[in-house]
């Protein structure tokens, strides 16, 4: 059986473009005050772009690791509602304390990181609730959908960012003041195009349900990632041996908080690569992209490395981001790939201490590409097999829920990033970090 054959047979999908476009606007927009804080981070700090990382993310880990205890006790509206309001206070909030700290000549950056926060907190819950909302609706469909949204959002808050800020020479407080109509626009288009599907029902019984993630907390990883979809019918099997994860009988608001947390920790085959190419990629970004320059020495030249690296990483994020629609890997695919990303790391970090050589160049941008295709494919890919593996009933939960893998791998890499940076920047010669290099 194929893995398309049983996603049909078990999800609801629905062929309504305007759902499908919906989500992607949605997708779109959620990840845009994001992106638009993290393509102004040097402008925020110049030495300190991974504290902009870390405060651009620790609210979303906040939202996303308490989501299974509360979630289900917040309509979707109210939550999507609570993310536009924080997002629009985010940008007035940077835009402010920026143009503070320019009056007073003064170098803190506190007031600016508060406002990156509030963006990170409506960004986190938002991408938390619509993957779930997304499961509900339309199952894998909509979850690429909006998981294409959300790579678009890269290449178009760059865009953004790059066009008031570096090609019309608007001052940085316009920009991102300008960005507060992200917030609004997320609201409006929840509000008249997907508010109404708030109360759909599943289509499918959770008893039809074909495949599933069954096994014991203790089982082996070459187990696990081992069960091919052509053998569904013996992992239910086995299911039906010994103690599910899954109470198929009971809805999520029945489980206690332990078979709840039972629930989260089988997912792990998917949250671990989740987690890993996450952590790797954003290292990258925090730390070694941010100490590479030609020539290092000069700060101009790294900052552009910095912007066009960015570019080149968010049109891979695009494009693999988008593959939801043609293609479905399996989970074994998702560990190999992660392999990839987490050596690349090593690669970036080994050419930028060196800061010479045959490779030492701008053809690095095609690197920075790869690393975007590499992490957009694990995100896309492992959503949807968490759609297509996991009883309906638990779809929305589990879906929620994993989400916190990547986000708690780009908080890790965000703290290791601050130590990566200023061991480049030491390295080189350089001035400017925000710590001192451990080794």
């Amino acid at each position: 059986m194929s893995h398309m054959e049983v996603s049909s047979s078990s999800v609801p999908v629905t062929s309504d473009r305007k759902v499908l476009a919906s989500f992607w606007f949605m997708g779109m927009l959620n990840n845009l005050s994001y992106v638009v804080m993290i393509a102004g981070a040097k402008d925020i700090s110049d030495g300190g772009t991974a504290l902009v990382f870390l405060a651009n993310i620790l609210p979303t880990l906040a939202v996303k690791f308490t989501s299974p205890l509360w979630f289900h006790l917040v309509s979707y509206s109210n939550r999507i509602y609570c993310c536009a309001l924080f997002m629009t206070l985010s940008f007035f909030i940077v835009a402010f304390f920026a143009s503070l700290r320019t009056i007073q000549g003064d170098d803190k950056i506190y007031g600016e990181l508060l406002g990156v926060a509030c963006g990170s907190f409506g960004s986190g819950m938002g991408e938390a609730t619509l993957l779930a909302f997304a499961g509900k609706v339309g199952g894998s469909p909509s979850i690429a959908a909006y998981a294409s949204g959300t790579g678009v959002s890269g290449v178009v808050g760059y865009l953004y960012f790059v066009t008031l800020n570096d090609w019309m020479k608007l001052p940085f407080t316009t920009t991102i003041t300008i960005g507060s109509s992200i917030g609004v626009a997320y609201g409006a288009v929840y509000l008249f195009l997907l508010r109404r599907y708030e109360d759909y029902e599943m289509l499918a019984d959770v008893t039809t349900c074909s495949s599933t993630i069954t096994s014991k907390l203790d089982s082996s990883v070459s187990n696990d990632l081992s069960v091919e979809l052509d053998d569904v019918a013996q992992a239910n099997n086995e299911r039906n041996r010994g103690e599910s994860v899954f109470m198929e009988d009971r809805n999520i608001s029945q489980l206690s908080t332990v078979e709840k947390s039972r629930l989260v920790l089988s997912l792990w085959p998917f949250m671990v690569p989740l987690f890993s190419v996450y952590a790797a990629e954003y290292a990258m970004q925090s730390g070694a992209w941010a100490a590479i320059g030609f020539p290092v020495v000069d700060e101009k030249k790294r900052d552009l490395f910095y912007e066009y690296a960015g570019w080149a990483y968010q049109a891979g994020v695009l494009l693999s981001r988008s593959s939801g629609f043609f293609i479905s890997a399996a989970v074994r695919t998702l560990w190999i790939i992660t392999l990839l990303q987490i050596i690349l790391l090593f690669f970036f970090i080994t050419l930028a201490a060196s800061a010479r050589g045959i490779l030492y160049n701008w053809w690095l941008i095609v690197p920075c590409f790869v690393v975007g295709l590499l992490g957009g494919f694990v995100y896309v890919q492992s959503f949807q097999n968490i759609s297509t593996l996991v009883p309906r009933k638990y779809v929305e939960f589990s879906l929620s829920s994993a989400s916190m893998a990547d986000t708690f791998g780009i908080v890790a890499a965000d703290i290791l990033g601050i130590f990566i940076q200023s061991c480049l920047y030491e390295i080189n010669g350089l001035a400017g970090a925000v710590a001192s290099c451990p080794f």
